[in-house]
């Protein structure tokens, strides 16, 4: 029907691969595995998206720590400036 390497015949055995395994993890011999899979999955969620908030939170952190720094030094060279100016100024 299609050949071996085609896209469609990939995906058709997965699903095929998919739906074994649901039925095998469905039955009532492996309903505890099932719950067991489902809370480990569901941990590990948690985890990998308190992992990315964190990333997100300490990249966002990092930028503006850097923007901060970079308009630090612009106004301590406008200060310098001024002040050479007033000392000019004065004499």
């Amino acid at each position: 029907m299609y050949p071996n390497n085609s896209i469609t015949y990939l995906k058709l055995e997965r699903l095929k691969r998919t739906k074994s395994l649901h039925s095998m993890t469905l039955s009532k011999d492996n309903c505890s595995d099932l719950k067991f899979v489902d809370k480990q999955s569901y941990i590990f969620g948690q985890m990998l998206s308190m992992f990315y908030f964190w990333r997100f939170f300490l990249r966002q952190s990092k930028r503006l720590l850097v923007r901060y720094q970079i308009e630090n030094q612009e106004l301590r060279k406008r200060l310098r400036e001024s002040e050479k100016q007033k000392e000019e100024l004065e004499q």
